[in-house]
């Protein structure tokens, strides 16, 4: 009897979750221990309000979950929005520029 080989599958050896998820990381290792950190701490005062605020709960565990989403993938979508948009912004600036290069050189 013959025993297929393992076969490596690429999400194997990783430990972080935005390798298997295909995001870039775009936030520093300090930041995401923050954000791991304030994201639990959110979740354990989510759960365990006493005061049976419904809204407060809810904000609690949602803003948690995102934070600590974000620091264990290690992937901010505001960081990377306000990346985009700077990058349109410089893309701008380079065509703008262009164009007065070669208005200055029909002169």
């Amino acid at each position: 009897m013959r025993i297929a080989p393992v076969r490596k599958n690429q999400y194997m050896g990783t430990n972080d979750i935005s390798e298997c998820a295909g995001l870039p990381v775009n936030i520093s290792e300090k930041q995401r221990v923050i954000s791991s950190v304030l994201g639990s701490a959110l979740i354990a005062l989510g759960i365990l309000d006493f005061r049976k605020s419904a809204l407060r709960k809810a904000i609690r565990l949602t803003v948690g979950s995102l934070l600590l989403m974000r620091g264990a993938s290690g992937y901010c979508p505001a960081t990377a929005l306000k990346a985009s948009l700077e990058r349109k912004k410089m893309d701008a600036l380079d065509e703008e520029l262009a164009k007065e290069s070669e208005g200055d050189m029909e002169i």
